[in-house]
């Protein structure tokens, strides 16, 4: 998925780059963009993203769906691919959907976790955004996990 969306790096590199700041007792930072990819992507997505996740364990986490400009590569080659009916971005509750699997999918550790409303940044796009929790054991996760369940559920 990486190549896909032309990220221009693989996922040793970016284990890698993590590891390195590791090592310098700074805070590993990640924003997470659900949605990335579309439906062809969904359960790809879900799944190496998690892994990635418990492998870095950043001590923040922030989830950022993507909203992009027409004009980018990633755009024209969706466009394409929706046409042919190949793909399509994901809706608002599948958007959400995949947030929570992501978390619900990573193992524990210490982190803490956000997700904010658009108006943070003009490409963003989150349909169910909260604050900000912290997670320092399972049953952290699972709370946050019940919770962001039970907002999609019932006020989606």
């Amino acid at each position: 998925m990486l190549k896909y969306v032309n990220k221009g790096c693989t996922k040793e590199e970016i284990l890698k780059a993590a590891e390195t700041v590791k090592n310098t007792f700074v805070d590993v930072s990640v924003m997470v963009m659900p949605g990335l990819g579309g439906k062809k992507f969904y359960d790809e997505h879900m799944e190496s993203t998690a892994e990635v996740l418990g492998r870095i364990k950043p001590r923040f986490l922030t989830f950022m769906g993507v909203n992009p400009a027409s004009s980018c590569l990633y755009a024209r080659i969706m466009k394409k691919e929706q046409e042919k009916g190949e793909n399509r971005p994901l809706t608002n509750k599948e958007l959400t959907g995949q947030m929570i699997g992501i978390i619900d999918r990573m193992p524990v550790f210490r982190t803490k976790i956000g997700c904010f409303n658009r108006q943070i940044d003009a490409v963003g796009h989150n349909p169910l955004n909260f604050g900000s929790y912290n997670i320092y054991d399972r049953y952290d996760k699972d709370q946050v996990v019940r919770s962001l369940r039970f907002r999609l559920q019932y006020r989606m």
